[in-house]
């Protein structure tokens, strides 16, 4: 515990310092400022300063903890009397910001695991506060544009008309097989405002299960940018289910597509036009008797047909494909320029990768996020399987790199790896078990690429010998006038003690974060 008083003789000589501050027009990159003269000018007492300087290192800390409980309790204070949380200014906020407020409050990231328990009831909370509330709530149309297979007949309609002339999102994610039909009954005639739907198949409504294209049928779908498909069901590959997401339908506008645990087969004229694609593939929603099995083939088939994305994502987690044959073909993709890759499980999830990277080329990427979670690593492959001529891309065009690696026992040369990557401009790495530089050279840090930005999260092994020498190799490189920032964040060797020391020396461009501070 920190004491809560400095004693007088160590309260005078800081005073000191702060005269000599003073005296120095307020510079402090002057190491005698910390000592009285007499102390300045002696060399051999070297233990002896050193006590002095952890004497105002002392005064402080102390000096600091009355500052942060000082800090708090005035944080504390301005919340609590708060005029907003008071509710006593609310309403005289113009309508347009409380509108924009609302909106901003029920906004959804719309990954996977939020649609699955999205909640839609948002709005009528809203609306039952007060009536300017009510009346500000109704006049907002894209407040109620959300609908959910799983709510009330009634309450859809509502929606659907208070959402007047808005574009619409349609969650089809309802568990019972009874409502579906009498759902999209009511959502249909909408269709030409639907801009994002979600599809969600749970094993609970596979059996007996109105396909959903059947119930659409070929409809006109104008407005539509986004369209997800998620299955709980444990075997994909059946051609049982199929039919629960083929479809015909016309997505002109279609421009981002997200599938989870499925191969939907598409006609070719539905997708051409998307430019930001994810396929994920994961069995933690399934029971342990349960595997998901990843239809390659299938896979290239839907991404070939997809001739415009800009964007790919491709994630297996604890997964195994269902091909035997090792070769599929070439399948290019010339204008992807982002790339993001995520493996989870055993040997078996890099084997197979393998296969499919020798299939599928993405010449044109400059972007590229790796996170590597593998329970063991057979080779050093990975990442380098990734590089062109047997991978899909080539690592010498990359300008942006984020390389996330959490497999035990991990030997990857990281500096191996750069050495391909001669036009990178941003690294980020995230890697808990890896070394910065290997036994022999820096050259890599030194003179090899054009980075501008550098980002270590989470690298835990990293010494502040290892960032010194990163420093020095850098501001020692040709293009350290070019360099703008190096950021360290949550990297256990590393103190604030150390950055303190070290972060003029880089000249304002270095931006860190010890662990301890994420928790403050």
């Amino acid at each position: 515990m920190i004491p809560a008083k400095i004693d007088s003789q160590e309260l005078d000589a800081f005073f000191r310092v702060l005269w000599r501050v003073k005296d120095n027009d307020g510079h402090l990159d002057y190491k005698g400022i910390w000592f009285d003269p007499s102390r300045e000018e002696s060399p051999d007492r070297r233990i002896g300063r050193t006590k002095i300087l952890n004497a105002h290192k002392e005064t402080l800390r102390r000096l600091r903890k009355s500052l942060e409980k000082c800090l708090y309790a005035e944080e504390k204070a301005r919340h609590s009397s708060s005029p907003l949380k008071a509710g006593t200014d609310v309403n005289s906020l113009p309508f347009e910001v409380i509108s924009r407020i609302f909106l901003l409050s029920s906004s959804v990231d719309r990954d996977a695991t939020t649609l699955l328990h999205i909640n839609n009831s948002h709005p009528k909370s809203l609306s039952h506060v007060s009536r300017r509330f009510r009346d500000i709530a109704l006049q907002t149309p894209c407040l109620w544009n959300t609908v959910a297979a799983g709510q009330p007949l009634k309450e859809t309609q509502t929606y659907l008309e208070r959402s007047q002339s808005s574009p619409l999102i349609v969650i089809s994610d309802d568990q019972s097989r009874s409502s579906l039909p009498i759902f999209m009954a009511a959502v249909l005639p909408h269709a030409h405002r639907w801009a994002e739907l979600y599809i969600t198949v749970y094993p609970t409504i596979f059996l007996n299960c109105v396909p959903l294209a059947e119930l659409c049928g070929d409809i006109q779908l104008p407005m539509l940018t986004v369209l997800q498909h998620h299955s709980f069901v444990s075997r994909p590959d059946d051609e049982e289910w199929e039919d629960l997401f083929s479809c015909g339908w016309t997505m002109p506008q279609l421009a981002s597509y997200t599938a989870f645990n499925v191969v939907p087969k598409f006609y070719n004229q539905c997708v051409g036009h998307v430019k930001h694609c994810e396929w994920h593939w994961e069995n933690s929603a399934l029971s342990d008797d349960d595997e998901i099995a990843v239809d390659l083939w299938n896979l290239l088939i839907n991404l070939k047909a997809m001739s415009n994305i800009r964007n790919l994502s491709l994630q297996f987690r604890h997964v195994s494909p269902i091909d035997d044959f090792d070769d599929f073909g070439v399948f290019e993709l010339p204008f992807v320029e982002s790339f993001t890759l995520a493996l989870e499980g055993g040997p078996e999830v890099e084997e197979k990768m393998k296969v499919l990277f020798h299939s599928l080329k993405l010449p044109n990427v400059i972007e590229l996020s790796l996170e590597l979670r593998l329970e063991c690593c057979r080779t050093n492959g990975l990442p380098f399987d990734l590089d062109m001529p047997d991978g899909p891309v080539y690592f010498s065009n990359l300008r942006q790199l984020h390389y996330e690696d959490h497999t035990p026992f991990r030997t990857v040369q990281l500096e191996s790896m750069l050495h391909r990557c001669k036009s990178l401009v941003e690294f980020k790495l995230h890697a808990p078990r890896i070394n910065l530089f290997r036994q022999s050279g820096h050259d890599v840090w030194s003179s090899h690429l054009p980075l501008e930005t550098l980002h270590l999260t989470h690298c835990d092994v990293v010494s502040p010998r290892d960032v010194r020498c990163l420093a020095n190799n850098l501001k020692g490189g040709p293009v350290w006038a070019t360099f703008q920032k190096l950021e360290i964040r949550q990297c256990k060797k590393l103190s604030e003690t150390f950055f303190l020391a070290i972060e003029d020396e880089l000249e304002g461009k270095l931006d860190w974060r010890t662990a301890a501070a994420e928790y403050i």
